[in-house]
Order: C-alpha cells, then sequence, then structure tokens
C-alpha cells in the first residue's frame, strides 16, 4: 500500500470511530444526569490530561515511531470510548475521560508528521495539502454512512454506539501496526528533543500565532459541542435526528476539505484560512436565531468550515517545523491550545448557564475577527522571511 494510500485508509477508519458518538456525545452525558458545569469538567478533564502529555508524547513519538505512536492512541481512544458507555456513575466517567486524553496526546500530530515526512522522501512535500484534505474528505465519507444509520436505526439506546465506536478504534490500532513503514524524527534522548522542539517553537513567530490560532478555534469549537446538539432538540428536533446531523457533518466538512485540498495548490493559504473564519463567523451567528431552519444553516456552515480549516491549518503549520522535531512541535501546538482549554470548558458550561447559549454564540462569534488578525501577522512575516511557502 503506497503513502498517500495508507494514509487515508487509516484516517478514514479513526474519523469513523470517532463518527459513532460525535453527534450525541453531549446529549447521552447530559442523560446520564450530570449538569453543564459537571459536562465542563468532564471536559475539561480529559483537554488537561491530553494538554500535559500532548507535548511528551509527541517527542515520543519522533524517537519510537509515528506510527507506533499513533496505535497506541488509538487503543486508548478505543478503551475510554468503551467506559464512557458502560460507565454507571460520573468517577468513570471522569476515568474515561482521562484515557481519552491520553489516547488524544499520542495521536496528536504523530500521523500527520509521519505523512509529511513520507512524503518528503518522495519529493512531493507540496501535496500534503492536498492528502490532508482528501483524509478528511474520505473520512466523511464513512460520517455520513454512520449519521444514517444513527438516524434510521437508533432510538434511545446511545450506550452501543460508544461501544461500537470503541471497536473501531482498536481495529484502526491493530491495522496501523501492521501495515508499513514506521518513521522518526531526531533519535536523542527525550529531554534532549524537547528543548530543541520548545527553542524552535519560540524562535518562530509563525508558530506562536499559529499556537494562538489554534486555541481560538479550540474555544470556538468547544462552544459549538455544548451548545448544538440541546439547542437543536430545543428548536424541535427529534434525538434520533442527530445522526442525520452527523451525515450533514460529513457531507460538507468533506466538501470543505476536499475543495480547499484541491484549492490549496493555486490559492494562497491564508486566504483560504480566513474564509474558513468568515465562514465560522456566520455560522455562530445563525446558530443564535430562535429559527430552526437558520439553526441548521448555521450547523451547516460551521462544518463546512472546519472541513476548510483543518488541512490548511495543518500543511502551512508544517511548513515552519523541521523534520527532526516536527511530531513534537505538532504537539506542543495541540498542547498550548489545550492548555488554555481545560479553563474555557467550565468557564463556557458556566457562562452558558447564566447568559443562555444564544448570547454566549455571539460573543464568540467575535474571536473570529482576532484569528483574521493573526492570520494576517503570518503573511507579514511570511512576506519578510521568503519563507518556504507561497503567501
Amino acid at each position: 500500500m503506497k503513502t498517500g494510500q495508507f494514509f487515508l485508509f487509516i484516517r478514514t477508519l479513526f474519523n469513523c470511530g470517532a463518527a459513532c458518538t460525535t453527534s450525541v456525545a453531549t446529549v447521552f452525558l447530559l442523560s446520564k444526569g450530570i449538569s453543564y458545569v459537571e459536562l465542563g469538567t468532564i471536559w475539561s478533564v480529559y483537554l488537561f490530561v491530553a494538554s500535559i502529555t500532548d507535548f511528551p508524547t509527541g517527542g515520543l513519538a519522533d524517537i519510537i515511531g509515528r506510527k507506533k505512536t499513533f496505535a497506541l492512541g488509538s487503543l486508548f481512544n478505543g478503551v475510554s470510548q468503551i467506559v464512557y458507555g458502560l460507565a454507571p456513575n460520573y468517577s468513570l466517567l471522569i476515568l474515561a475521560a482521562i484515557l481519552s486524553g491520553l489516547g488524544s496526546a499520542q495521536v496528536s500530530g504523530s500521523l500527520q508528521a509521519w505523512l509529511v515526512d513520507e512524503l518528503q522522501k518522495e519529493n512531493r512535500r507540496k501535496q500534503v495539502g492536498l492528502y490532508f484534505g482528501k483524509a478528511r474528505a474520505y473520512g466523511s465519507i464513512g460520517k455520513f454512512i454512520i449519521g444514517l444509520l444513527i438516524g434510521l436505526l437508533m432510538k434511545n439506546n446511545l450506550k452501543i454506539l460508544f461501544l461500537i465506536s470503541g471497536f473501531i478504534y482498536i481495529c484502526t490500532a491493530v491495522v496501523s501496526v501492521l501495515f508499513f513503514n514506521d518513521n522518526y524524527g531526531d533519535t536523542k534522548k527525550g529531554i534532549s528533543i524537547s528543548k530543541k522542539a520548545i527553542l524552535h517553537f519560540i524562535k518562530s513567530r509563525p508558530l506562536i500565532m499559529f499556537s494562538l490560532i489554534m486555541t481560538i478555534y479550540y474555544l470556538i469549537y468547544t462552544v459549538f459541542i455544548f451548545i448544538y446538539q440541546p439547542r437543536a432538540i430545543e428548536l424541535g428536533l427529534k434525538v434520533n435526528s442527530l445522526g442525520y446531523l452527523q451525515s450533514l457533518n460529513a457531507i460538507f466538512m468533506g466538501l470543505g476539505s476536499y475543495y480547499v485540498g484541491k484549492l490549496s495548490l493555486r490559492i494562497k493559504p491564508k486566504i483560504l484560512l480566513i474564509s474558513s473564519y468568515c465562514i465560522f463567523f456566520i455560522s455562530l451567528v445563525f446558530m443564535s436565531a430562535a429559527n430552526l431552519q437558520l439553526f441548521l444553516g448555521g450547523v451547516v456552515f460551521f462544518f463546512l468550515a472546519t472541513g476548510m480549516y483543518f488541512p490548511i491549518y495543518k500543511s502551512w503549520s508544517n511548513e515552519y517545523i523541521s523534520s527532526s522535531v516536527r511530531a513534537s512541535v505538532m504537539s506542543l501546538l495541540s498542547t498550548i491550545a489545550s492548555g488554555f482549554n481545560v479553563l474555557f470548558q467550565v468557564l463556557v458550561g458556566w457562562a452558558i448557564k447564566i447568559f443562555g447559549s444564544k448570547t454566549v454564540l455571539l460573543a464568540i462569534s467575535l474571536t473570529c475577527l482576532i484569528s483574521i488578525m493573526l492570520i494576517y501577522v503570518i503573511a507579514l512575516e511570511n512576506s519578510k522571511n521568503k519563507s518556504f511557502l507561497k503567501t
């Protein structure tokens, strides 16, 4: 199996595992009798664990192998989903969050770093954005099918979805171990590579800007996850119809990823990334409406913007990262954003309780403007330093 084909297959399988629970996670956890604040605490624990282990596991990926680290993360994710589904009490939900955080930390940046270096060896470095876009587009096909099945077959027994998700994640781990070669970064001692990665980050103003952009995205996504499922039901959508929203997610995220990957070969990355944040802004405003149709339009725009955002963000930020510390620095970017987001989880739950979902949506929409300003700063830095990538 060729490099690109393996990446697309394994990423699609992983995305299918995520798709089983994404559309129902908030509603499922709230159905266990927990409050929004407790829900925020669960997400905070997940993010805290992910943030404090993300950077060390990035260094681990560079040392022991990027693909092996990804497989281990997939295994942790699988176990966490099973615990979520079977947990009879709040304490076990916290345990599931810890396991999920450990899994996410190991997955973060490892498979992407593997792909970038493999394509670089084959002198196909310019195709990174294309493959990131294709991966999300292909993964969306699986999400679409799973979303339809949830809408057609599932009623109120949401627990089974978490068990299926766990099984798929574990299969992903097994498949990724059995096929294709691994690659590595700098194989020096972990503390040496960590110091090297931190220095690499500190000396790069664009990477600092990218970490802030990712932090803002995490904040926007947190608000979306907290609000869209309960608000959809409040506006008249049935619980089993949340699966159809997952199918919409698959369609529009897939379209966004596929076409932005194609466009990345011709259009400047700053234009594409700014466009994604403009669409995020529109989506949040639409979602604040009290009309179900406008709300659903906002959800669709959010899915489209997310599909556009990730391929460009990952391919553009990678241009500033040395191959020897690629997984470490990618994990460091995620660690910084996740660290801030630990606090956001509790604050968002509190803000929704005090001010209501409409006010929170409108307030968070303004953060899109901050991201656009940061993107311009990166573009200016690009033109000054004549970076590897076109601007």
